[in-house]
């Protein structure tokens, strides 16, 4: 890995660490996304998926949540704690 995207990487971590909210975290996902593959053509699809709504059910019953970002049959959440 070049030292560029290591930097890249490491001002993708400060920012994200000091994001309050999810979509300001995947906004910042996303670029890091394009700024380390360039003209990626998965990078407009992922954006489409941002905030996509579904339909969960489970034992407390069934309601719409929405996903921080979609991808093919990949589900992305930053939390802020784990």
């Amino acid at each position: 890995m070049t030292p560029e995207k290591i930097r890249k990487i490491k001002e993708y971590l400060n920012h994200i660490s000091n994001a309050s909210h999810e979509t300001v975290k995947v906004t910042h996902f996303i670029s890091l996304l394009d700024s380390l593959f360039p003209g990626a053509e998965a990078i407009p699809a992922l954006i489409d998926g941002m905030e996509k709504g579904v339909r969960i059910n489970s034992e407390s019953g069934s309601g719409r949540r929405y996903l921080d970002a979609y991808f093919g049959n990949s589900i992305i959440e930053l939390e802020k704690d784990l």
